[in-house]
């Protein structure tokens, strides 16, 4: 396994290489100077250029580029263009609140989704196979922007349980910290909740036609201990893969999710670099959010050997092939 993950890190590296470039040429055909928009439509001429030339903006973007990468190597992101600050310290400081807000979402997921899924594969065909059903259909399709948006007006505004806006760390209050992550982390972990619904109800559906599973059935064993003992780890490796992709799904809704909650994590400070075109900020965000989700998979593939063995020695049997 050991041979298998370095393969996959070291493939990790055009991907990384990949995403940089295709962010830095796209960001730059977005309308808008970043240096016009910070100073404002009045100022024009010899104050702009010379901006310009701070920034390394005056040159063609190639070169930039070359620049940007070997600089990113070292550690160093850049300079936000907005307010004059270190990139990567600004990612350091933000970052945090954004892994939290993902995993909260993805704990929330799976304390609804796993549950519902078990109990609507145990009584198929019946009315609560369907209701879990049309519970995850409804979840899957409504945004999570729009949700954030009624939870705001109703749990903040209207009833007033929950902070409108707002970050408290965690170790200054463990319990103003969960109220003010709650309501995103539900927005967010609704429709992956939803996902993990479906998914883990067709695979135990699957498992359930399995030889093994009659066997033990036919041994005595309930439905309820052989979907634990033996089904539901059966099932799960679909639905490691789909979580480990959901995650992606995650990071991209942090971005809009924070803005509407006014937390001051890595998406809203994304949000607001595409917002006034502070092409170093997105270029490091968008690198980050790679990263993060690179080794998001990198784990799923560490979580597949074990919840199965098998699934082990093929890695390591893939790993010494590459080699």
């Amino acid at each position: 396994m050991g041979k298998y993950l370095t393969v996959k890190l070291l493939s990790a590296i055009p991907v990384l290489l990949g995403v940089s470039f295709l962010t830095f040429a796209l960001i730059r055909l977005i309308p808008g100077d970043p240096v016009q928009i910070m100073l404002g439509p009045e100022i024009e001429g010899t104050r702009v250029d010379e901006i310009r030339r701070l920034y390394g903006l005056d040159r063609p973007w190639p070169v930039q580029y070359v620049e940007w990468l070997v600089n990113a190597f070292q550690g160093n992101l850049g300079t936000s263009i907005r307010s004059g600050l270190s990139v990567t310290d600004s990612i350091i400081e933000k970052i945090p609140i954004t892994l939290e807000l993902t995993l909260l979402s993805l704990a929330f997921g799976l304390i609804i989704g796993l549950p519902l899924a078990v109990l609507a594969a145990q009584k198929r065909g019946k009315f609560v196979d369907g209701l879990v059903t049309s519970i995850a259909l409804l979840g899957i399709s409504m945004p999570g922007f729009w949700l954030a948006t009624l939870m705001v007006l109703l749990f903040s505004l209207t009833l007033r349980w929950f902070p409108t806006i707002g970050y408290v760390g965690f170790f200054e209050s463990p319990w103003d910290n969960l109220s003010h992550l709650l309501l995103p982390a539900v927005s967010l972990g609704l429709a992956f909740g939803a996902t993990i619904m479906r998914f883990t109800r067709s695979s135990l559906l699957e498992v359930y036609g399995q030889d093994y599973m009659r066997t033990a059935r036919a041994k005595g064993l309930s439905r309820q201990k052989v979907t634990y003992m033996h089904g539901l780890k059966n099932a799960l490796i679909p639905v490691i893969t789909v979580t480990g992709i959901q995650v992606g799904r995650l990071l991209g809704g942090a971005v809009i999710v924070e803005q509407i909650f006014t937390l001051p994590g890595l998406g809203r400070y994304t949000y607001d670099a595409i917002s006034t075109r502070d092409y170093p900020v997105i270029q490091g965000t968008v690198l980050v959010f790679t990263l993060v989700f690179i080794l998001v998979n990198l784990l799923v593939d560490i979580i597949y050997g074990l919840v199965d063995p098998r699934i082990k020695v093929a890695g390591d049997s893939a790993g010494k092939q590459k080699a």
